[in-house]
């Protein structure tokens, strides 16, 4: 039996096939690395943003002066929370601000209500902001079983 270096056209497309298939399980593998690590980025965001929302409580402006507030405010994003960065850096000026803010709204009820009432709903819109801007960034997933996010397991027979 004689073995000779020829390559048929056969052989040629098998190669190239199983380098395209290479290409693209190494370009999965890459991107399925960089959606674990949004997903994972975005699971302890909102995690310090649920932390914040519960200290923050009744009282935020005592809550904000706390060494753990600190952190979590130092851990988030600069972009993610900025009223609560400013009454944990500059508690005075940002509570005149929002006195200020207060006095010239032009929906009568929140004229009315109290100042920390209005402290710890303008903490909590800051709060919620956040949150949407963390659930911006995780990647929508795909397949699966076929159900939207808005669906539950109890519910799969009703998109049907």
């Amino acid at each position: 039996m004689k073995w000779t270096n020829e390559i048929n056209l056969g052989d040629t497309l098998s190669s190239l096939l199983t380098l395209i298939a290479l290409g693209l399980a190494v370009s999965q593998l890459v991107s399925s690395r960089k959606d674990l690590i949004a997903e994972r980025r975005a699971d302890f965001y909102l995690g310090e943003l649920m932390t914040l929302s519960m200290t923050l409580g009744a009282h935020p402006g005592m809550a904000l002066q706390t060494p753990e507030v600190a952190i979590r405010l130092k851990v988030l994003p600069a972009d993610f929370v900025p009223l609560l960065r400013q009454l944990a850096d500059d508690p005075e000026g940002a509570a005149a601000r929002l006195r200020q803010e207060q006095m010239e709204e032009d929906v009568p009820w929140l004229l009315d209500m109290p100042a920390d009432d209005y402290w710890r709903k303008r903490c909590q819109d800051d709060i919620a902001d956040a949150v949407g801007k963390v659930l911006k960034t995780v990647p929508a997933r795909s397949g699966g079983n076929g159900m939207e996010p808005a669906q539950t397991a109890a519910q799969p027979d009703a998109a049907r």
